[in-house]
Order: C-alpha cells, then structure tokens, then sequence
C-alpha cells in the first residue's frame, strides 16, 4: 500500500467515504450544509479530513488532512496543495550517466523524486564515453582532460615523444638504454658525452655505445655512435653497468668503466670489469682496457654494479667499487662490494686482489646490488661508501638496507661494520633498490642522501617510495625515520628502481632528484615514466605533484628503467636529462629508446 493509500484509510470517515467514493451530500439537518438542508450537492462543505477545508473551498482529497491549498508540495506523486499540478518545483534533475562511472552528461535530463536507474544528480562528466574521465580522476600525461578541469594534462607533463633528442637501437632485442654513464669529456672537445648499454644484443653478449656531445636535436640510431664496444661472450650482459670515470692516464679525456657480471673467464657468470680508456672511435677491442677485473669464482656476478669512489684506501691511487651480489663467501648470495684499485697498464686482476671487500651480513642479502661512491660524507677529507642489501631481512624479508662505511678502509669488512645502518621499513620494500647522493639540499653543511624502494607499498601495492636522508647520520635506523619520503603515483609503478640526484636542473643552488618508475602505466601498460622532483625536500609528497613528469610512449617501453642527469650535453649551460627505455620499439622490436630532454627548456 502506498503512503498516500495508507493516509487516505487512517483518516477515512463515514462523510468522508461518501466523498470520497464520489456521491453527492444530503443535508439532513438545518446548517448543515450553509442552510442548503436536503439539497444535494456535487460540493460539499463537509470537512471530513480536519484540516480546515472543504471541497467547496477547494480541497482535492477532503480524506487527507495532509491535502489541502495551504499545504506544502511534497514529491510524491500527490497534488499536496490542490493546485492542479503534481509535484511542480519540487522534483529534482537527473542526468544520464552512458559510461557508468558515477557522473552524469548535461544530455537529456529527467525530472524525479527518485533517481531512476542509469541517471545521477549532477552533469559535470566531460567525456560521458569514457569511464575513466570524470571529475576528480588522475590526471595523467595522455593529451585528454581526464579530470574535467579542462586543463588537458598537469602542467608538468611531457611525453617523452617530445623530447628534444632520440637515440634508437636498430637490432631486434638489443635493449638500448638498460644502463646511462654520463662521461665527462671522452674525446676531449670540451663537451660532455653519453655512454649507453644494451646488455641484451646479440645474443646477451652485450654492448656498449658511446655518443660524442654535443646531443641537442635529433634521431640517432646505435649505429650512429663514436665508438662501440661488443662484448665476446654469449650471456655476458657486456653494459648491464656503466660508470664514467675521471682522467686515469692523464691524457686529458675521461675513462669509461663497463660492468660484464655474465663473463665466464672466472667461472660461469663469475662477471668482470673492465675500464676504457677514453678517446677510442669506431669499433673498440674489448681487450684494449687499462685494467679488467675478473670474479674468482661461478656465479659470483662481477660488474652488476660499478662506481668511481675516489682514493678510499688512501694509498695515492683512485679506486672504483664493484659489486658482486652472487658472493657466497659470507653465506649463499650474500653478496659482496669490492674496492679495487685503478690501473692504467692493461693488467688483469682477479677479485681475490681487492683492497678491501664488505660483506653482506647473512646469505641472501645480495650485497653489492647497488653500490655508490659518495665522496666524503663525514667533512674528514677522506671519501666514504655507500652500499646497499635489497634482499636485507632485518625491517622483514627483502625489506632491504643501505649501509655507511667511513673511509678510510683498506681492509675487509662486514655492513655489521658500517657506522651507519638504515633498513627498510617492511617485508618485501627492497629498500637501497638505488642511491643518489645530492650533496647537501638542505644548506646544513652535510651530504644527504636519496634512498629508492622500489616494491614499498605505501602508495599502494608496489608503487615505490623514494626516501630523503638528511646528514649527518649515524647509528642504526629504519626508513621510517626518514626525513622527507616520495610515493608512488599508483600501484604497480616500482617508482625508485633507478635515482639520479646530481645535478640542479632548476638552478636555485640545491640538487633535485630524477625518479624512474618503468612500470608506470600513464600512457599505456608498462609504458613506464620518469619524475624530477625539485629540491628541497620535507614531508611526505607523492609523484603525482612532480615539477616534471616523462611519460612513455608505448607499452612496454619500461621508459624510467634507466635515469641520468647526465651533464651538459646541449651546450645550453645545465646537466640535462636522459632516459632509457629498453623496450622501446621505434628503431627495431625490443631495440630499446634514450630520450634527451634539454634542462634549459623546462618550464616550472
């Protein structure tokens, strides 16, 4: 029964029946009917409902007291005030919602009590086709107002098609731009210059290429590079790590280290690195090194990761740590660092002549994953290390660490020897996935340091998280004591797998940070993007308000894989940006992509 029903049979009465079953009145008794006693009337003046009106005063329904002409409009399909008309002004507006995702089009509205099915309150979708553009959505970097502020993309946004030059990889599967080295000055022009890895060709040999600067407009394919390195061995993954090094046999051009942790001459995949001297065009010989370093033993992994660390021994010779994640000398994969000493005379040496290993702690902490040559974190004068443990166990299993060893060190050590300990936060985080080291970003006189946790999942599951670690710093502590931290945009992302923080892109004296996310679905499924992140940093913030944001092109490009600030390739004054995306096919399937962006030319 109907509310209206319900109210007409709580208030019915025997004149009211009459009434309402429509039969005339008799009035049987003098004044009750105004003196019109015994006449019949279509109109009665009978209140039978109570609320002070009679049909001959205009009452539409004398059985509901809640019906009258002084009543109030209400929307329930009764003419409440007798005026004729149900329901006037008081119905609302319901627009049609096509995509079904909650926001109505301003297309063929209908008036209601109720909302019918298919139709919402408002009329603020821009796009009512598409279910994912609606007030409110992520933005993303896609050319289409996905919000409805009719702003198309933030205003950081830039797709990486635009960048201002290309470099492709023409061979099938080569995976161009897996690994950045920013050198110095290889030929000696006074420009900076670009190597670039592709692990992956021929095969997994693997090779290395070299771009003379300067790069400023322009598509370049691998071919197209000063000089190029290929590697001999099927599976060594010849480039997997690339470091540019400073002036080693005062020629005046700078030297280029590349990391082989597949090379066999050790053992299976007991890995090897070696360093080129600068200057070399064409085709380069991979026995014309200054000095390899071989793995002593099978699976050791020599050369997955490489960097210049200075005269950390302190013995008048530069040296360069290399990692060895495969070690099992302090428990299976526990992984080990090496310090190794610079050479210039074209000498072999075997991991076993390093003048200092760090071990990882316990197996399976994969030490030597990351490693990273800070300079002098302490003020002593004397550079320090940066080692990291992503499969680390103490914040849970892989929760990762990242470990401080102060220089000098010219003799083994374990992380459980590092001065300073940081370990992440949960199981899983893969905290020290990579490091950057930004110099001192908040004017207190000490280095700080940018930590990537590529699987962390605050911002949602696997979306990553970049942590600011502001010096000094010592002791041991977890990431979530960590002084500024960046989220991930979305689940998924891996934001943090690759960090550079070296350079100040936006000139006000203090370094940003350049993020990669290579699994950043923006533009497409594993697209993969870049963000660069202004400094000073404090807070918690999220890539999602980056002053710049890289978008990749096509799916499965892992655009972000690789990230470098990789000095002034342009000649316009400021480090500019570069980005691999390994899988990029727009010079051959899987040939892989470098993206230059020119710093000069961002606005923010």
């Amino acid at each position: 029964m109907s509310m209206a029903a319900a109210r007409r049979r709580a208030h019915m009465r025997s004149g009211a029946l009459v009434n309402w079953l429509g039969l005339a009145v008799v009035c049987m008794t003098q004044g009750a009917c105004g003196g019109d006693e015994g006449k019949a009337s279509g109109a009665t003046s009978l209140d039978a409902d109570g609320d002070g009106f009679t049909e001959a005063d205009g009452d539409c329904d004398d059985a509901d007291p809640l019906v009258s002409p002084a009543s109030e409009e209400s929307c329930d399909g009764i003419d409440n005030n007798c005026d004729g008309i149900v329901d006037e002004g008081v119905t609302a507006s319901w627009y049609p919602d096509g995509d079904g995702d909650g926001f109505g089009s301003d297309g063929d509205p209908v008036e209601a009590c109720s909302r019918p099915v298919g139709f919402v309150p408002g009329a603020t979708d821009c796009n009512d086709e598409d279910s994912s553009v609606f007030p409110g959505a992520l933005e993303v970097c896609d050319g289409i107002d996905t919000d409805c502020d009719d702003i198309p993309d933030p205003t950081s946004c830039r797709p990486l098609g635009t960048s201002d030059a290309f470099i492709h990889g023409s061979v099938e599967g080569m995976r161009l731009g897996a690994s950045l080295a920013s050198i110095e000055d290889w030929d000696g022009d006074g420009v900076a210059d670009l190597a670039v890895g592709a692990p992956d060709q021929d095969a997994g040999r693997g090779a290395v290429f070299v771009f003379r600067g300067p790069i400023a407009t322009g598509t370049r394919l691998s071919e197209d590079a000063y000089a190029t390195l290929t590697g001999v061995g099927d599976g060594d993954a010849t480039g997997y790590a690339l470091a540019g090094l400073p002036d080693l046999d005062g020629d005046g051009r700078s030297e280029l280290a590349v990391g082989t942790w597949g090379d066999d001459e050790g053992g299976n995949a007991a890995g090897a690195l070696t360093i080129h001297a600068g200057g070399g065009d064409g085709d380069l010989s991979p026995d014309d090194f200054l000095v390899r370093y071989e793995g002593e033993r099978p699976g050791q992994n020599v050369g997955i990761a490489v960097d210049f660390v200075g005269d950390i021994d302190q013995d008048g010779r530069p040296d360069v740590v290399v990692g060895a994640p495969g070690d099992d000398e302090a428990g299976v994969g526990a992984g080990v660092a090496l310090l190794m000493p610079t050479a210039t005379d074209g000498s072999t040496l075997s991991a076993a002549d390093a003048v200092a290993r760090i071990h990882g702690a316990v197996e399976g902490d994969f030490l030597g994953q990351v490693v990273n040559g800070p300079g002098d974190l302490g003020g002593d004068g004397v550079p320090d290390l940066l080692v990291a443990a992503p499969g680390d166990d103490v914040g849970g299993d892989d929760a990762g660490a990242f470990f401080i060893l102060d220089g000098p060190i010219d003799s083994d050590r374990s992380t459980l020897d590092a001065s300073t300990a940081w370990y992440g936060e949960a199981a899983g985080d893969q905290a020290g996935g990579a490091i950057g080291t930004p110099g001192d970003v908040n004017d207190d006189g000490y280095a700080d340091l940018v930590v990537g946790a590529p699987d962390q999942d605050v911002g949602g599951n696997g979306a990553g998280l970049i942590y600011i670690v502001y010096g000094p710093t010592s002791g041991t502590s977890t990431l979530a004591n960590a002084d500024a931290r960046i989220l991930g945009r979305q689940p998924g992302d891996r934001a943090g797998n690759a960090v550079d923080a070296t350079a100040d892109i936006d000139g006000d004296g203090r370094h940003d940070v350049l993020v990669g996310a290579y699994i950043d679905d923006s533009a497409a499924i594993n697209a993969g993007a870049a963000y660069l992140v202004l400094g000073p940093w404090s807070g918690t913030s999220y890539l999602t308000d980056a002053e710049g944001g890289f978008i990749g092109e096509s799916e499965a490009d892992v655009a972000g894989w690789a990230v470098s600030m990789a000095g002034d390739l342009d000649g316009g004054g400021v480090e500019d940006i570069v980005i691999g995306a390994p899988g990029g096919d727009a010079g051959a399937e899987e040939g892989g992509t470098v993206y230059i962006i020119a710093s000069e030319g961002l606005v923010f």
